[in-house]
Protein backbone atom coordinates (compact mmCIF):
# COMPACT_ATOMS: atom_id res chain seq x y z
CA UNK A 1 0.00 0.00 0.00
CA UNK A 2 2.86 2.56 0.21
CA UNK A 3 4.09 1.90 -2.61
CA UNK A 4 2.00 3.99 -4.28
CA UNK A 5 4.10 7.56 -2.56
CA UNK A 6 7.04 5.78 -4.73
CA UNK A 7 5.26 6.35 -7.62
CA UNK A 8 6.92 9.48 -8.97
CA UNK A 9 10.03 8.48 -7.94
CA UNK A 10 9.79 5.38 -9.88
CA UNK A 11 8.30 6.65 -13.16
CA UNK A 12 11.48 9.21 -12.97
CA UNK A 13 14.05 6.59 -12.39
CA UNK A 14 12.16 4.36 -15.48
CA UNK A 15 12.91 7.39 -17.74
CA UNK A 16 16.28 7.98 -16.46
CA UNK A 17 17.18 4.39 -17.05
CA UNK A 18 15.09 3.90 -20.48
CA UNK A 19 17.43 7.43 -21.97
CA UNK A 20 20.66 5.56 -20.88
CA UNK A 21 20.42 1.99 -22.50
CA UNK A 22 21.49 3.68 -25.76
CA UNK A 23 24.61 4.21 -24.26
CA UNK A 24 25.26 0.74 -22.09
CA UNK A 25 26.86 -1.97 -23.94
CA UNK A 26 25.64 -5.35 -24.74
CA UNK A 27 27.41 -6.83 -21.74
CA UNK A 28 26.82 -4.56 -19.07
CA UNK A 29 23.02 -4.74 -20.39
CA UNK A 30 22.93 -8.81 -19.63
CA UNK A 31 23.92 -8.12 -16.58
CA UNK A 32 21.83 -5.43 -15.45
CA UNK A 33 18.92 -7.84 -16.31
CA UNK A 34 20.38 -10.34 -14.43
CA UNK A 35 20.54 -8.42 -11.42
CA UNK A 36 16.88 -7.86 -11.56
CA UNK A 37 16.07 -11.37 -11.75
CA UNK A 38 17.96 -12.29 -9.33
CA UNK A 39 16.94 -9.89 -6.86
CA UNK A 40 13.39 -10.43 -7.99
CA UNK A 41 13.41 -14.28 -7.45
CA UNK A 42 15.00 -13.84 -3.75
CA UNK A 43 12.58 -11.54 -2.71
CA UNK A 44 10.67 -12.76 0.61
CA UNK A 45 6.91 -13.57 -1.04
CA UNK A 46 7.87 -13.79 -4.73
CA UNK A 47 4.98 -15.29 -7.03
CA UNK A 48 7.75 -18.45 -8.36
CA UNK A 49 8.13 -19.84 -4.80
CA UNK A 50 5.13 -18.69 -2.96
CA UNK A 51 2.81 -21.86 -4.30
CA UNK A 52 -1.28 -21.66 -4.02
CA UNK A 53 -1.19 -21.93 -0.27
CA UNK A 54 0.44 -18.35 -0.06
CA UNK A 55 -0.83 -15.84 2.87
CA UNK A 56 0.53 -13.15 5.03
CA UNK A 57 -2.53 -11.20 6.49
CA UNK A 58 -0.28 -10.12 9.73
CA UNK A 59 -0.25 -5.66 9.93
CA UNK A 60 3.35 -4.84 11.38
CA UNK A 61 3.96 -2.20 13.87
CA UNK A 62 4.84 0.33 11.23
CA UNK A 63 1.17 -0.19 9.41
CA UNK A 64 3.00 -1.83 6.02
CA UNK A 65 1.95 -5.56 4.72
CA UNK A 66 1.91 -7.41 2.09
CA UNK A 67 -0.83 -6.56 0.01
CA UNK A 68 -0.21 -9.78 -2.11
CA UNK A 69 -0.27 -11.81 0.74
CA UNK A 70 -3.24 -10.35 1.83
CA UNK A 71 -5.83 -10.91 -1.55
CA UNK A 72 -4.05 -13.75 -2.72
CA UNK A 73 -6.14 -16.20 -1.44
CA UNK A 74 -9.22 -15.06 -3.54
CA UNK A 75 -7.36 -13.17 -6.28
CA UNK A 76 -4.78 -15.44 -6.96
CA UNK A 77 -4.36 -16.56 -10.85
CA UNK A 78 -3.35 -19.63 -9.94
CA UNK A 79 -5.79 -20.78 -7.28
CA UNK A 80 -8.32 -19.09 -9.73
CA UNK A 81 -7.61 -20.74 -12.95
CA UNK A 82 -7.73 -24.35 -10.88
CA UNK A 83 -10.55 -23.73 -8.85
CA UNK A 84 -9.41 -23.80 -5.31
CA UNK A 85 -10.22 -19.94 -5.11
CA UNK A 86 -12.41 -17.36 -6.74
CA UNK A 87 -12.21 -13.39 -6.72
CA UNK A 88 -16.15 -13.99 -6.59
CA UNK A 89 -15.74 -15.21 -3.18
CA UNK A 90 -14.12 -12.13 -1.58
CA UNK A 91 -16.95 -10.57 0.44
CA UNK A 92 -15.83 -7.16 -1.01
CA UNK A 93 -16.90 -8.35 -3.93
CA UNK A 94 -20.25 -9.97 -3.01
CA UNK A 95 -21.11 -6.73 -1.28
CA UNK A 96 -20.65 -3.99 -4.23
CA UNK A 97 -22.80 -6.83 -6.46
CA UNK A 98 -25.41 -6.55 -3.33
CA UNK A 99 -25.33 -3.27 -3.85
CA UNK A 100 -26.02 -2.98 -7.85
CA UNK A 101 -28.92 -5.46 -7.71
CA UNK A 102 -30.55 -3.07 -5.10
CA UNK A 103 -29.81 -0.05 -6.95
CA UNK A 104 -28.32 2.15 -4.26
CA UNK A 105 -27.42 5.51 -5.82
CA UNK A 106 -24.90 6.21 -2.71
CA UNK A 107 -23.52 4.02 0.02
CA UNK A 108 -20.33 4.36 2.17
CA UNK A 109 -17.14 2.02 1.86
CA UNK A 110 -13.49 2.03 3.28
CA UNK A 111 -12.76 0.02 -0.34
CA UNK A 112 -13.39 0.99 -3.06
CA UNK A 113 -11.76 -1.44 -5.54
CA UNK A 114 -13.91 -5.01 -5.64
CA UNK A 115 -17.04 -3.06 -3.94
CA UNK A 116 -16.64 0.08 -6.47
CA UNK A 117 -15.88 -2.39 -9.55
CA UNK A 118 -19.02 -4.70 -8.75
CA UNK A 119 -21.31 -2.09 -7.50
CA UNK A 120 -20.88 -0.35 -10.80
CA UNK A 121 -20.34 3.38 -12.53
CA UNK A 122 -24.26 4.32 -10.83
CA UNK A 123 -23.09 4.02 -7.48
CA UNK A 124 -21.57 7.03 -6.16
CA UNK A 125 -19.21 5.77 -2.82
CA UNK A 126 -18.23 7.52 -0.17
CA UNK A 127 -14.68 6.93 0.90
CA UNK A 128 -13.72 7.57 4.50
CA UNK A 129 -10.25 7.35 3.43
CA UNK A 130 -10.87 9.94 1.19
CA UNK A 131 -8.50 7.88 -1.88
CA UNK A 132 -11.06 9.27 -4.16
CA UNK A 133 -13.05 12.20 -2.37
CA UNK A 134 -11.74 15.44 -2.83
CA UNK A 135 -13.84 16.91 -0.50
CA UNK A 136 -12.51 14.68 2.54
CA UNK A 137 -8.84 14.49 1.23
CA UNK A 138 -9.08 18.24 3.05
CA UNK A 139 -9.76 17.00 6.33
CA UNK A 140 -7.19 15.87 9.07
CA UNK A 141 -7.07 11.99 9.28
CA UNK A 142 -8.13 10.45 12.40
CA UNK A 143 -5.39 9.52 14.71
CA UNK A 144 -4.12 6.68 15.44
CA UNK A 145 -4.33 5.82 11.29
CA UNK A 146 -2.18 2.89 9.32
CA UNK A 147 -0.51 3.94 6.88
CA UNK A 148 -2.18 4.30 3.30
CA UNK A 149 -5.55 4.27 5.56
CA UNK A 150 -6.10 7.93 6.67
CA UNK A 151 -9.87 7.65 8.17
CA UNK A 152 -11.42 11.05 8.08
CA UNK A 153 -15.06 11.48 9.72
CA UNK A 154 -17.97 11.90 7.48
CA UNK A 155 -19.05 15.66 8.40
CA UNK A 156 -22.61 15.66 9.88
CA UNK A 157 -24.97 15.97 6.63
CA UNK A 158 -22.64 14.63 3.51
CA UNK A 159 -23.75 11.54 3.33
CA UNK A 160 -27.14 13.46 2.67
CA UNK A 161 -25.73 15.93 0.38
CA UNK A 162 -24.44 13.56 -2.09
CA UNK A 163 -27.26 11.92 -2.08
CA UNK A 164 -30.11 14.13 -2.36
CA UNK A 165 -27.94 17.03 -4.19
CA UNK A 166 -28.69 19.77 -2.21
CA UNK A 167 -27.76 21.14 1.11
CA UNK A 168 -27.96 18.82 4.32
CA UNK A 169 -24.39 19.79 6.12
CA UNK A 170 -25.08 20.86 9.92
CA UNK A 171 -21.82 22.60 9.85
CA UNK A 172 -23.11 25.88 7.45
CA UNK A 173 -18.71 27.09 6.64
CA UNK A 174 -18.44 23.44 4.92
CA UNK A 175 -21.12 24.52 2.56
CA UNK A 176 -18.61 27.13 0.28
CA UNK A 177 -15.63 24.28 0.56
CA UNK A 178 -18.06 21.45 -0.54
CA UNK A 179 -18.99 23.59 -3.78
CA UNK A 180 -15.84 24.52 -4.63
CA UNK A 181 -14.52 20.95 -4.39
CA UNK A 182 -17.11 19.86 -6.64
CA UNK A 183 -16.68 22.18 -9.34
CA UNK A 184 -13.09 21.17 -9.96
CA UNK A 185 -14.12 17.66 -9.86
CA UNK A 186 -17.51 17.64 -11.60
CA UNK A 187 -17.81 21.04 -13.08
CA UNK A 188 -17.05 21.98 -17.01
CA UNK A 189 -13.26 21.18 -17.75
CA UNK A 190 -12.16 24.51 -19.09
CA UNK A 191 -14.88 26.56 -17.49
CA UNK A 192 -13.27 29.89 -15.83
CA UNK A 193 -15.34 29.12 -12.50
CA UNK A 194 -13.62 25.77 -12.22
CA UNK A 195 -10.35 27.32 -13.35
CA UNK A 196 -10.99 29.63 -10.04
CA UNK A 197 -11.41 27.24 -8.08
CA UNK A 198 -8.49 25.45 -8.45
CA UNK A 199 -6.44 28.41 -8.20
CA UNK A 200 -8.22 29.28 -4.85
CA UNK A 201 -7.93 25.40 -3.64
CA UNK A 202 -4.37 25.10 -4.78
CA UNK A 203 -3.61 28.27 -2.89
CA UNK A 204 -4.81 27.93 0.68
CA UNK A 205 -7.47 30.72 -0.22
CA UNK A 206 -9.90 27.79 0.02
CA UNK A 207 -9.68 25.85 2.98
CA UNK A 208 -11.01 23.05 5.34
CA UNK A 209 -11.96 24.61 8.56
CA UNK A 210 -9.74 23.95 11.73
CA UNK A 211 -12.38 22.10 13.68
CA UNK A 212 -15.94 21.39 12.52
CA UNK A 213 -16.77 19.87 16.11
CA UNK A 214 -19.49 19.97 18.56
CA UNK A 215 -19.19 24.00 19.29
CA UNK A 216 -19.77 24.24 15.69
CA UNK A 217 -23.14 23.67 14.87
CA UNK A 218 -27.06 23.67 16.47
CA UNK A 219 -28.81 20.40 16.95
CA UNK A 220 -32.21 20.30 14.60
CA UNK A 221 -35.01 20.69 16.01
CA UNK A 222 -37.39 17.70 15.45
CA UNK A 223 -39.90 14.99 16.66
CA UNK A 224 -39.74 11.86 17.92
CA UNK A 225 -40.06 8.61 15.81
CA UNK A 226 -39.67 5.80 18.26
CA UNK A 227 -36.94 3.43 19.86
CA UNK A 228 -33.07 4.20 18.26
CA UNK A 229 -30.60 1.55 16.81
CA UNK A 230 -27.78 2.84 18.70
CA UNK A 231 -25.02 1.39 21.40
CA UNK A 232 -22.87 2.78 23.80
CA UNK A 233 -19.29 0.90 23.94
CA UNK A 234 -17.26 2.79 25.75
CA UNK A 235 -17.73 5.34 28.70
CA UNK A 236 -14.28 7.11 29.56
CA UNK A 237 -12.93 4.42 27.18
CA UNK A 238 -13.68 1.41 29.67
CA UNK A 239 -16.49 -0.78 28.46
CA UNK A 240 -19.85 0.59 29.62
CA UNK A 241 -21.49 -1.15 32.15
CA UNK A 242 -24.78 -0.58 34.28
CA UNK A 243 -24.48 2.09 36.74
CA UNK A 244 -21.05 3.01 35.84
CA UNK A 245 -19.11 5.12 38.56
CA UNK A 246 -17.10 8.12 37.06
CA UNK A 247 -14.75 10.53 38.24
CA UNK A 248 -15.83 14.27 38.86
CA UNK A 249 -12.42 15.79 38.26
CA UNK A 250 -12.60 14.47 34.35
CA UNK A 251 -14.84 15.16 31.76
CA UNK A 252 -16.96 12.18 30.79
CA UNK A 253 -16.89 10.48 27.41
CA UNK A 254 -19.17 8.45 25.63
CA UNK A 255 -18.52 5.88 22.84
CA UNK A 256 -20.97 4.17 20.50
CA UNK A 257 -22.60 3.51 17.45
CA UNK A 258 -25.90 4.60 15.75
CA UNK A 259 -28.00 4.66 12.88
CA UNK A 260 -31.37 5.47 10.96
CA UNK A 261 -32.68 1.60 11.04
CA UNK A 262 -35.91 3.05 9.12
CA UNK A 263 -34.36 4.13 6.15
CA UNK A 264 -31.17 1.98 6.75
CA UNK A 265 -28.80 5.21 6.58
CA UNK A 266 -26.55 6.96 8.91
CA UNK A 267 -28.00 9.50 10.59
CA UNK A 268 -28.05 13.26 10.71
CA UNK A 269 -26.51 14.23 14.23
CA UNK A 270 -26.38 12.83 17.41
CA UNK A 271 -26.85 14.48 20.80
CA UNK A 272 -26.32 13.51 24.69
CA UNK A 273 -29.18 14.70 26.76
CA UNK A 274 -28.07 15.13 30.05
CA UNK A 275 -30.21 14.19 32.90
CA UNK A 276 -33.35 15.28 30.25
CA UNK A 277 -33.34 18.23 30.14
CA UNK A 278 -28.94 19.44 28.64
CA UNK A 279 -28.54 18.84 24.94
CA UNK A 280 -25.38 18.39 24.08
CA UNK A 281 -24.12 17.11 20.27
CA UNK A 282 -22.01 14.56 19.78
CA UNK A 283 -19.24 13.71 16.92
CA UNK A 284 -21.10 11.67 14.47
CA UNK A 285 -19.51 9.78 11.02
CA UNK A 286 -16.49 7.86 12.60
CA UNK A 287 -15.41 4.59 10.64
CA UNK A 288 -17.64 1.46 12.08
CA UNK A 289 -17.20 -1.20 9.68
CA UNK A 290 -17.89 -3.91 12.39
CA UNK A 291 -21.41 -2.62 12.57
CA UNK A 292 -21.83 -2.44 8.56
CA UNK A 293 -20.60 -6.06 8.63
CA UNK A 294 -22.60 -6.91 11.11
CA UNK A 295 -26.04 -5.88 9.42
CA UNK A 296 -24.56 -6.46 6.25
CA UNK A 297 -25.51 -2.50 5.35
CA UNK A 298 -22.03 -0.69 3.80
CA UNK A 299 -24.08 3.00 4.57
CA UNK A 300 -23.33 1.81 8.09
CA UNK A 301 -19.84 1.83 7.56
CA UNK A 302 -19.25 5.76 9.76
CA UNK A 303 -22.10 5.15 11.74
CA UNK A 304 -19.34 6.02 14.56
CA UNK A 305 -20.18 8.21 17.84
CA UNK A 306 -18.36 10.23 20.39
CA UNK A 307 -19.11 13.04 22.91
CA UNK A 308 -17.92 14.66 25.20
CA UNK A 309 -19.72 16.09 28.89
CA UNK A 310 -17.66 18.69 30.50
CA UNK A 311 -17.19 18.20 34.08
CA UNK A 312 -18.19 21.50 34.98
CA UNK A 313 -22.03 20.10 34.31
CA UNK A 314 -21.33 16.93 36.23
CA UNK A 315 -22.30 17.41 40.20
CA UNK A 316 -21.62 14.39 42.74
CA UNK A 317 -24.47 11.53 42.40
CA UNK A 318 -26.57 9.64 39.92
CA UNK A 319 -27.33 11.13 36.58
CA UNK A 320 -28.90 10.05 33.39
CA UNK A 321 -27.51 10.08 29.66
CA UNK A 322 -29.73 9.74 26.59
CA UNK A 323 -28.63 9.45 23.46
CA UNK A 324 -30.56 10.83 20.80
CA UNK A 325 -30.25 9.80 16.92
CA UNK A 326 -31.65 12.30 14.23
CA UNK A 327 -32.96 10.78 11.45
CA UNK A 328 -31.31 10.70 8.28
CA UNK A 329 -33.63 13.02 6.55
CA UNK A 330 -33.84 15.60 9.27
CA UNK A 331 -37.72 15.21 9.79
CA UNK A 332 -37.11 13.59 13.50
CA UNK A 333 -35.30 12.17 16.39
CA UNK A 334 -34.87 8.38 17.54
CA UNK A 335 -34.36 7.46 21.42
CA UNK A 336 -33.31 4.31 23.06
CA UNK A 337 -36.13 3.22 25.38
CA UNK A 338 -33.63 2.84 28.38
CA UNK A 339 -31.27 5.76 29.40
CA UNK A 340 -27.81 5.36 30.61
CA UNK A 341 -27.72 5.86 34.27
CA UNK A 342 -24.01 6.77 35.77
CA UNK A 343 -22.64 7.81 39.22
CA UNK A 344 -20.18 10.86 39.82
CA UNK A 345 -17.67 10.18 42.73
CA UNK A 346 -14.93 11.55 43.98
CA UNK A 347 -11.44 10.59 43.27
CA UNK A 348 -9.97 8.77 45.91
Amino acid sequence: MSGRFLSSSILVSVIIIAGSLGRISRSKYAVMIALIIIVGLSAPGSPVWSGQTYSDTDIPPNGIVDERGWYFHDTGLLRNLNGTGSFHDHPWVIAGDQQRKRGASVTVWAAIGFFGYFAGPTVHIIDPYALSDSFLSRFPAQLPSRVGHYERRLPEGYYQTIKLNRNHFVHARLLELYRQTALVARGEIFSTARWMAISGLATGLETAPLSYEVEDFELPKSRWLGDAMLYVDLINKSRAVAAQQVNRDADLTIEGWAVDANAREPALAIALKLDGTRLLPARYGFMRPDVAITFNEPNYTSSGFKGTIPRNLLSRGIHTLEVEVTSSDGSGYYAPKEMIEFEVVEKG
